[in-house]
């Protein structure tokens, strides 16, 4: 699956910090069933991008996919599972470094931490590529 080829590398292991495997296992199932998304995820990413947003929001893009398939294309709505928004910013962000500051990142997960270490802003050590990008940390909502 495309996780087993990315989770041995650094970058991913931070990006992608406080994944649960169970997490990753039903998004590699609805992504192998509705390929389409991801491909719309990137698309409308670049969109944004390209019309000069320095910043944006997976969940509007997110947002914009449920739009798009409900309203501008004839066949079923797509059901994006909110839990899977992190995990689409996350592999766009992975796959094209040149998206890196442009979604805020938020620590996936709570891995034990308190509410005062969740806090912390930019939880990625220096030096490994993401330090300074809006990298925030937050207590987990689900």
């Amino acid at each position: 699956m495309i996780f087993d080829a990315i989770m041995n590398d650094d970058r991913a292991a931070l990006l992608f910090d406080g994944c649960s495997p169970e997490l990753i296992r039903k998004f590699e199932k609805f992504h192998e069933q509705n390929p389409g998304v991801y491909s719309l995820f990137l698309r409308f990413t670049k969109e944004a991008k390209a019309a000069g947003r320095p910043r944006f929001s997976g969940w509007m893009i997110a947002n914009r996919i449920r739009w798009y398939t409900s309203i501008e294309t004839k066949g079923e709505d797509c059901k994006i599972s909110n839990d899977f928004i992190a995990v689409y910013v996350r592999l766009i962000v992975y796959l094209f470094p040149e998206f890196e500051g442009f979604f805020q990142l938020k620590r996936m997960g709570g891995n034990g931490l308190t509410e005062e270490e969740m806090e912390v802003n930019n939880p990625i050590p220096k030096g490994r590529g993401l330090e300074g990008k809006g990298l925030t940390a937050y207590k987990f909502q689900g």
